[in-house]
């Protein structure tokens, strides 16, 4: 199997886009959740019973977030800031690589993460934008471009929110700590809005997770039980979606297995695939039956390769598929079929996206 980054059908490293965020800053005002009872807490979901069978479960949150840690009021894209600091060019990476020169260390799950100071300006400065209701990359900030389709700093929202729980549970005031827990959920749930790209899902749930436990171990400590519990049971929820995600995402990712660069007589080399049958099945039913928009865009590129050197019957069956998707109601599925319908076969698409590369020897 090869390494995950390997496999995503995006890019992490953005490609230039110009500065859109909104100047000045948005002005948005967070409701406060009212405290909860134990006759808030919802029943317990049933996960086990629904994941792992024939049908694709929405991989969503079982409970109310709004009653952990709601989203602001704001309407304005608070993503098109973020990608301001997009990798290597966005218009203001340079900010984020110099933060990186005054972080602090946080213990985290037993390791060492590298957090910003409290008041470091950038951390200041994102609370405007994480403090609204929308976020959304695709297609407003980030056109789809296929393979080459960047994706946010990721790595930036990460320290985001694991400095606002270090923050926190340094603050002198519950009322503080509790906001900049509940930031973090918030930052985590912005990201899973889009549901365009699988890492930035991961990356949202680890966020989500992140608040989730500050304020369950905060809960704990001061003998509120229901808090306590519902933050539990977030924490539940993000374990399953992790895991069934990842589930789901091998089932896609597999696929590079399959493919193979061979040498032939004259010093060449040639590409095989040796798909199973019921591997490609797996796949169509992805593509056209998950609920998550994430997992059907993943699900097209293995099916683009696979119309041009899998099998006569399955060269037709993933050609149908994809020639379907195009007219998906979904404009992002549809968007993303066809820009592959579009694309001329390559076998260099293979080694770049897949890392198979020609054999250093020949037979």
């Amino acid at each position: 199997m090869k390494t995950l980054h390997s496999l995503f059908t995006v890019i992490l490293i953005s490609s230039a886009i110009p500065t859109t965020a909104q100047d000045p800053r948005p002005i948005s005002s967070v409701p406060t959740p009212p405290p909860l009872s134990v006759a808030d807490l919802p029943d317990p979901y049933p996960w086990g019973a629904r994941i792992g069978r024939s049908e694709f479960v929405p991989l969503q949150f079982s409970v109310d977030l709004d009653r952990l840690a709601p989203l602001g009021t704001s309407s304005g894209n608070g993503a098109e800031w973020f990608a301001d600091f997009s990798k290597i060019i966005g218009p203001r990476v340079s900010e984020y690589q110099t933060a990186q020169s005054s972080t602090v260390t946080w213990r985290d799950d037993g390791r060492d993460r590298k957090v910003l100071p409290p008041a470091h300006k950038l951390l200041l400065e994102a609370e405007s934008y994480v403090d609204t209701s929308q976020w959304s990359f695709y297609p407003e900030v980030y056109p789809w471009t296929g393979p080459s389709t960047p994706i946010a700093n990721l790595l930036f929202a990460l320290q985001l929110g694991r400095s606002w729980v270090a923050r926190g549970q340094n603050a002198a005031d519950d009322a503080l700590a509790l906001e900049d827990y509940r930031r973090s959920i918030r930052l985590g749930r912005l990201l899973l809005q889009d549901d365009v790209i699988y890492i930035q899902n991961l990356i949202g749930i680890h966020l989500v997770r992140t608040g989730a436990e500050a304020i369950y171990l905060f809960a704990r400590e001061r003998g509120d039980g229901a808090t306590a519990a519902f933050a539990a049971l977030v924490l539940q929820d993000c374990a399953v979606l992790r895991l069934e995600g990842y589930r789901r995402f091998n089932e896609i990712a597999i696929f590079s297995d399959f493919v193979a660069r061979l040498d032939t007589e004259d010093d060449g080399d040639r590409i095989e695939l040796r798909l199973p049958d019921d591997r490609l099945d797996v796949l169509v039913r992805i593509a056209t039956e998950d609920p998550n928009r994430s997992f059907r865009i993943e699900a097209t590129t293995p099916l683009w390769i696979t119309s041009h050197i899998g099998t006569a019957r399955q060269r037709e069956l993933a050609g149908k598929t994809l020639g379907g998707m195009v007219d998906d109601p979904d404009d992002l599925v549809a968007t993303a079929a066809a820009e592959l319908m579009a694309r001329t076969f390559d076998a260099k698409d293979i080694e770049s996206h897949w890392q198979i590369s020609k054999p250093a020897h020949s037979r």
